[in-house]
């Protein structure tokens, strides 16, 4: 089944746009115009968005089809290696490792990586006590 997905070039973005700017300055009836009169598959949704997007659409190339960091965000491939390493520290001191441990870990990261904006914060030495794990080995510290 192919998808029901129909990708609008920049160009036309920025047409829909400009109608918003020139009628108004309201982005919901310009996708009632744009379903009627020129046959676009848009919803007010969609209209909305790259009236929100408008300066990032009009400084696009006509040719393209997405913004700039639009689309699927990378994984955190850093917590899981985070993880690893703290699970191998754990087992290398003889400590048990469960999976309800690892979740919990996980979501700490998680909202510590938030928090901390994913900078680098290397050379700390506290201990991973404080992260459920009871060994003496300092945690990798999330960027």
């Amino acid at each position: 089944m192919p998808s029901s997905r129909m990708p609008k070039s920049m160009a036309e973005k920025k047409a829909v746009a400009q109608w918003i700017e020139k009628n108004g300055g309201v982005p919901t009836p310009s996708a009632v115009y744009f379903k009627n009169e020129r046959g676009y598959k848009v919803s007010e949704a969609q209209v909305r968005y790259w009236w929100k997007q408008r300066t990032a659409i009009k400084a696009a190339p006509a040719l393209r089809s997405r913004l700039t960091g639009a689309g699927a965000k990378p994984p955190l491939s850093e917590i899981e290696d985070i993880l690893f390493d703290q699970v191998l520290f754990c087992r290398s001191a003889k400590e048990k490792v469960f999976l309800d441990w690892i979740r919990d870990a996980g979501q700490r990261h998680l909202s510590w990586a938030i928090q901390i904006s994913l900078r680098r914060t290397a050379g700390s030495t506290a201990s991973c006590v404080g992260m459920g794990c009871r060994c003496a080995v300092p945690p990798i510290l999330l960027g």
